[in-house]
């Protein structure tokens, strides 16, 4: 009588739910009481296949009105869950189950969104625009949300997701893993287009290798705000000259510096559009050119005064690489020696290895003045 009388006060709505069958709800509930296994039949809507599976059922979780079961696959040999509107046939079996000690329904879902579980938990920040913040405020949707107002007005939310591989969506909803790429590739393609990029100072370019048999990318950084830009596949000249395209000619005028190694085609990509950039060449990879340098003239003097006994350049070439603070007393007077022969002009790597160590990059601190040798752009000059 009570609850007639309270009737039109409130009222509960459930939308976009998939409802379950009251038969499979009582299979699948009496197999979580009493730890009995259970097989059904199963159907994937990306397939288009009903496939018998055989689970353990572990937990039974209503999310946003629809009922979902959490239990061991037999079929997949891991923990998954199974949507009971896709559930037909359910049939208990007399094998019974011990749930997992290391099962905690709770901990398992800890580094969720909803109800989609993934591998190891990352940050995920999620900035709102001051008019998207105003419809949002208040709202949780994961119980370890950190929230930060900004100044202009704007919303930053963080919590810990789960990550995921395009293969473990494409697993977890049953899909193609074309199709999650397809998705992925779509959804960064709009988020693109309202990206603003600022005036652009000091630029990095570097190539990371994404799998075997030289398979590159080449990666274009905002050195001034630690952020990254552009990614082109492999490491070819036409490969930085689609990035300078994309960027275009008012934005290449703003260069001052640009960070890169000494890989020939991108030297060549680099020169034509910003004349007015300084080149800065990291120190491990000018120490490398100078040490190939020094082992090709070592092998050359090597043919060359073969024939001369007083001369014995064998066992010499780490000698010549080392820090001259890391030689061994012997060393330091087999050094001494080959410099008084006179082969290797300036004292060779000894004194190109200390010179190098002007190549430090200074702290943020300090200030980075980045000069060309002739006031128009090109090689390396720190002051």
């Amino acid at each position: 009588m009570f609850l007639d009388e309270q009737r039109e006060p409130f009222s509960f709505e459930m939308i976009e739910y998939s409802p379950a069958s009251e038969e499979v709800f009582k299979v699948v509930l009496e197999g979580c009481l009493k730890r009995q296994s259970l097989k059904f039949i199963y159907y994937s809507p990306a397939t288009e296949e009903r496939l018998e599976r055989r689970v353990d059922p572990y937990h039974l979780l209503n999310y946003m009105g629809s009922w979902h079961l959490i239990g061991y696959c037999h079929l997949r040999k891991e923990i998954r869950d199974f949507s009971l509107s896709r559930i037909s046939e359910p049939r208990l079996l007399d094998e019974r189950f011990s749930l997992p000690s290391q099962f905690d329904f709770h901990e398992y879902f800890h580094s969720t969104f909803g109800l989609y579980k993934g591998g190891a938990p990352k940050k995920v920040v999620l900035r709102f625009s001051p008019e998207k913040s105003k419809w949002i405020r208040g709202q949780v949707w994961h119980k370890d949300q950190k929230v930060r107002y900004l100044k202009d007005g704007s919303m930053e939310i963080s919590f810990p997701v789960s990550e995921f591989s395009d293969k473990e969506v494409a697993e977890h909803f049953e899909l193609d893993w074309k199709e999650v790429a397809a998705v992925v590739k779509r959804v960064v393609e709009e988020g693109l287009k309202f990206r603003k990029i600022k005036t652009l100072h000091l630029l990095g370019i570097d190539e990371v290798s994404r799998k075997k048999g030289h398979c590159y990318l080449t990666l274009v950084y905002d050195l001034e705000r630690g952020r990254l830009l552009w990614v082109g596949l492999d490491r070819k000249e036409e490969t930085l000259n689609e990035f300078f395209r994309w960027l275009r000619k008012r934005r290449t005028r703003t260069l001052q510096a640009i960070c890169l190694d000494m890989w020939a085609p991108y030297l060549a990509s680099v020169q034509r559009p910003t004349p007015q950039a300084t080149l800065v060449f990291d120190r491990f990879h000018v120490v490398r050119h100078l040490n190939q340098a020094l082992d090709e003239v070592r092998r050359e003097e090597v043919r060359r005064l073969a024939h001369q006994e007083v001369i014995d350049l064998k066992k010499t070439r780490f000698i010549l690489l080392k820090n001259p603070w890391a030689l061994t007393p012997k060393e330091n007077r087999r050094l001494s020696h080959l410099l008084k022969l006179n082969i290797f002009p300036s004292s060779g790597p000894t004194t190109l290895k200390k010179n190098s160590r002007g190549f430090e990059i200074p702290s943020r601190e300090k200030e980075l003045k980045l000069t060309s040798n002739n006031g128009s752009g090109g090689p390396l000059t720190l002051d």
